[in-house]
């Protein structure tokens, strides 16, 4: 899965070498193409070794620029999308997602994120935020999991109404870990808000040393819910892994290795 989109020979694609992929096609020419592949195989000269009839193979081979999976609507500038809409400049699109800007991994029902990562379950109006799990209203956070109204805060869980927060779970109205009436919240919420030239500079200071909810055993940065993963990054509900990253499932999983958006 590549992280970033070029415009080679004419299409608007994730592959930056264009020598290695001569033979690139539109997406609808690829589809109506896609059962006739295999015809495209013959055996070669079994002296010229595996990779050089590899090599071969790959120069005559139609590619596509991105990977559509099906079921899409507005979303030609995007890779790897299924069953959304309105995506444009993301990797990795799943199932109902709709408005979907300059994001990454983004799975199960979300809409309207923009500029964000790793972001699955039901999720709506995300900005510039990471790990975000069936929650809505995140702006400029990382790992913030059933929460909502939260803005510059750090491993919060079942939160609502918090700003620039750490470590929290099932808290309200909360300013730096110190909670507040709601009359004083929102004062001082608005003050913050006013000043948006601080913005990115409220994020960048956000403590990631070690970002991990209800994980036991657990070796690597965001992580919830899972137990004995040795080097995990954005992990969510995985039992006994080692060297994953991006990986989560709609129960835990379990006994994975070296796996990559999975």
């Amino acid at each position: 899965m590549s992280l970033g989109f070029t415009k080679q020979k004419g299409f608007f694609t994730k592959y930056e070498i264009p020598e290695r992929l001569p033979h690139m096609v539109s997406i609808n020419e690829f589809n109506h193409s896609r059962d006739s592949l295999v015809d495209i195989y013959t055996v070669s000269d079994t002296t010229e070794g595996f990779f050089e009839a590899f090599r071969k193979l790959r120069t005559i081979t139609p590619q596509a620029p991105v990977i559509d999976h099906g079921g899409n609507e507005s979303s030609t500038f995007a890779d790897c999308v299924m069953m959304s809409k309105n995506c444009y400049l993301s990797n990795v699109v799943i199932n109902e997602c709709e408005d979907i800007l300059y994001s990454n991994i983004v799975i199960q029902n979300n809409k309207s994120i923009i500029n964000a990562n790793f972001v699955v379950d039901n999720c709506s109006n995300i900005f510039q935020s990471s790990y975000v799990v069936n929650s809505f209203n995140i702006f400029y956070s990382k790992l913030i999991i059933n929460s909502s109204d939260i803005r510059f805060c750090v491993n919060c869980s079942g939160c609502h109404s918090c700003l620039m927060c750490h470590d929290l779970q099932n808290q309200s109205y909360c300013i730096e870990n110190k909670q507040y009436t709601k009359e004083a919240f929102d004062i001082q919420k608005q003050e913050l808000i006013a000043q948006k030239n601080t913005f990115d500079q409220l994020y960048s200071q956000l403590d990631i040393s070690k970002c991990t909810i209800s994980s036991d055993q657990s070796q690597g940065n965001f992580i919830a819910f899972s137990d004995q993963v040795t080097d995990g990054y954005f992990i969510d509900r995985v039992s006994k892994g080692k060297n994953l990253m991006y990986v989560n499932g709609p129960g835990k999983v379990e006994d994975m290795v070296d796996c990559f958006d999975a």
